[in-house]
């Protein structure tokens, strides 16, 4: 099987597609413990999907019917203060979130922490980026892929 990066067309995304998910998360009573391994499987896919033809096969045969991910980031920016032992002229700290929702609006699954993005300058003027990725970890433990 080709890895999924690689695929083009609907019919091979979807032939992937249903060798993780027998169903769409839409149609799927998830357990608490499996939501955050589901939202990062679906991310995944999404991140690599080559084409609007294999992100239409995500949405159909991953998502199903009335589901989406709804991905918010919530910023905080402080000046003059200490982190990890350091002191900082400019801290900004970036947070995204992703979550399961219906398009009614009711929630599917719980909020999780996707990512984590940190720019700080320090007391030396000397720029630092320090991106976290939060679901990765969880993708590749969860077996689905």
């Amino acid at each position: 099987m080709k890895k999924f990066k690689n695929l083009e067309n609907y019919t091979e995304a979807t032939q992937y597609i249903q060798n993780i998910f027998d169903i769409p998360v839409s149609q799927m009573e998830i357990a608490e413990e499996q939501e955050e391994a589901v939202i990062a499987t679906i991310i995944w896919l999404f991140d690599n999907a080559k084409n609007s033809a294999v992100r239409a096969a995500i949405h159909h045969h991953a998502l199903g019917s009335d589901v989406y991910i709804d991905t918010q980031e919530e910023k905080e920016v402080l000046q003059d203060i200490h982190y990890n032992g350091m002191f900082c002229d400019y801290f900004s700290q970036s947070r995204y979130y992703a979550q399961l929702k219906r398009y009614d609006g009711t929630n599917k699954t719980l909020r999780y922490l996707t990512e984590v993005a940190t720019y700080i300058v320090d007391d030396s003027g000397e720029e630092h980026f320090i991106q976290k990725n939060i679901l990765n970890k969880t993708r590749l433990t969860c077996g689905l892929l």
